[in-house]
């Protein structure tokens, strides 16, 4: 009969958990739930989504821009901002065999007089490899309402926690052959447009911010319907992961941008191996 009891009593904690009930209420927008499971054969994993609506063009908003997500949101000073840049051109080079450190640049230009201010490449002798890609530093548009609705061992509210997302990015403005590790000596071939990333996930949970660092697996290619993308993850506590998403962007009858990213993170990437 105790067990019984038990039993029962457990189903109506956990019926109140999932509701949101067990949490204390506030309202619809900071009630937490309770906290999320890890996976079995996982460390970590979070699930992040994107679902924001919006005027592309709307001259009344103007989107903070990549110097502002690495002041701002990274908090990196000058010097912090230049060894991130000179470790994803180093990324760019080693993996995909993109040098961007073939031209002169002056030591002493400040990385806004490097990037400019709309994060648009001021130096296109260094920015542009021959006319191939170019090199620009990013910020996701908030608007975009990327958010993590998923973290494990933690309870993020049914609004989820923004995703600052940042960093740098490559474009190709003609068809190429990448070499580095990814393409090797004999080089794969990407189309015109295919892009490479190195940043950073800067989830907002209202405390410490959850800063996870990522960086193309493999080129992403855009295509009709949207762009997959795999990328190395990073972090100091959960370890090496991996994030597997995809991107497929509509529009609606009144020419309103929707966004639409499902992204997926796991560390390890693939779990750990089953025990036999």
């Amino acid at each position: 009969m105790r067990l019984v009891k038990n039993s029962m009593l457990f189903v109506l904690l956990l019926s109140l958990c999932m509701t949101g009930f067990a949490a204390e209420k506030m309202d619809d927008a900071t009630n937490d739930g309770c906290a999320a499971p890890t996976p079995d054969r996982f460390d970590k994993f979070l699930a992040y989504m994107g679902a924001g609506v919006y005027v592309l063009d709307d001259p009344n908003f103007t989107a903070p821009d990549y110097m502002y997500f690495q002041k701002e949101i990274m908090g990196r000073n000058e010097t912090g901002i230049e060894a991130d840049r000179t470790a994803a051109m180093q990324y760019f080079l080693d993996t995909f065999g993109l040098d961007f450190f073939e031209e002169e640049v002056d030591e002493n230009a400040t990385s806004e007089e490097f990037m400019g201010p709309e994060g648009a490449c001021q130096m296109a002798e260094l920015c542009d490899i021959k006319g191939v890609a170019t090199f620009n530093g990013f910020m996701l548009d908030p608007r975009n309402e990327y958010r993590a609705y998923v973290v494990s061992e933690m309870a993020a509210p049914s609004v989820g926690w923004m995703v600052r997302d940042g960093g740098w990015i490559v474009n190709t403005v003609e068809d190429a052959t990448l070499h580095g590790t990814w393409g090797g000596e004999a080089g794969k071939a990407v189309p015109t447009g295919s892009i490479l990333v190195f940043g950073d996930y800067n989830v907002d949970t209202g405390e410490e911010p959850i800063i996870i660092h990522y960086q193309s697996e493999s080129p992403i290619i855009p295509g009709a319907e949207g762009i997959m993308f795999l990328c190395e993850l990073t972090h100091p506590e959960f370890g090496k992961g991996r994030a597997q998403g995809i991107s497929v962007p509509q529009t609606l009858e009144d020419d309103r941008a929707q966004t639409n990213i499902r992204n997926i993170l796991t560390f390890p990437a693939y779990g750990h191996p089953p025990v036999v």
